[in-house]
């Protein structure tokens, strides 16, 4: 936190936990309950009444699986009735899940249909490869399946569909096979290819291939291998000197991670 004043609390909310536990997420592996809907209609209710006496913005979110709640069909209206940010819009655009429990649901057009109806034009997937290699990087069987057949109901629903593909060591060599699936599954450009676990000579190689399909560019994540390198090195080791559009400011990613570790006395 800065020396300014406070004008916004944002809080987030851990309503539902997801049914896979993601390797690379910072927020699985943990046993996160269900939040009944009443405790969350009051807990928004009573901060926001609390910011609004003190002049304070207000602003909340959901985590960690808004599709995992029984009652998610009312969240997106609830949780967008609380924003001070969203301007009547909605927070939900895209909306990110991992598609399984849409794909669990029975009641999942209800919940699709509530999301279009407060805003939402797309469902926002992630991809970490194909069959066994997705499954093996979210924890659990048969979660590539499911997050298809999440893709193919919100295109049932009217929905658009986008996502992130990201590219490890493993799913490297199913390159091709994993964009042709996603470009079956997704919009046309609408998804972005991150990378991580790879070699620093693969970097290039993995990102120029996809860049000549067409893919967008966007910032790198960290994810190793080996500690987080010092600033020089990072930078020497992923600058934008082959005019990857590489993005060097605060947004990236990595200078989160480097930014947590210069604080906790590790860079």
């Amino acid at each position: 936190m800065g020396d300014g004043p406070v004008t916004l609390v944002y809080l987030c909310l851990e309503v539902a936990g997801c049914p896979t536990v993601c390797r690379h997420c910072w927020a699985q592996g943990n046993g996160y309950g269900m939040m009944p809907l009443a405790e969350i209609e009051w807990v928004l209710a009573r901060a926001h009444e609390y910011c609004d006496g003190r002049g304070l913005g207000f602003d909340s979110y959901p985590m960690h699986e808004l599709a995992a709640h029984p009652d998610a069909a009312e969240l997106f209206g609830l949780f967008n009735s609380h924003s001070g940010t969203v301007a009547g819009g909605t927070m939900f655009e895209p909306w990110p899940t991992t598609g399984v429990s849409l794909a669990l649901r029975e009641d999942w057009r209800d919940v699709l249909r509530a999301a279009a109806g407060t805003g939402t034009e797309h469902v926002w997937l992630a991809f970490h490869g194909t069959g066994e290699v997705h499954d093996r990087q979210v924890s659990r069987r048969g979660a590539y399946a499911e997050s298809c057949l999440a893709a193919e109901r919100a295109r049932e629903a009217g929905l658009g569909v986008g996502c992130n593909v990201f590219l490890t060591r493993d799913s490297l060599p199913q390159l091709d096979e994993l964009i042709g699936a996603v470009g079956r599954l997704a919009d046309e450009g609408v998804y972005r290819t991150r990378h991580g676990n790879l070699r620093t000579d693969g970097v290039a190689t993995v990102l120029g291939r996809a860049l000549e399909r067409g893919r967008e560019r966007d910032d790198e994540l960290w994810f190793g291998p080996g500690p987080l390198p010092a600033p020089d090195e990072l930078a020497a080791r992923y600058g934008d000197a082959d005019g990857l559009g590489v993005h060097m400011g605060p947004e990236s990613a990595r200078y989160l991670w480097l930014d947590r570790a210069g604080r906790a006395g590790c860079g």
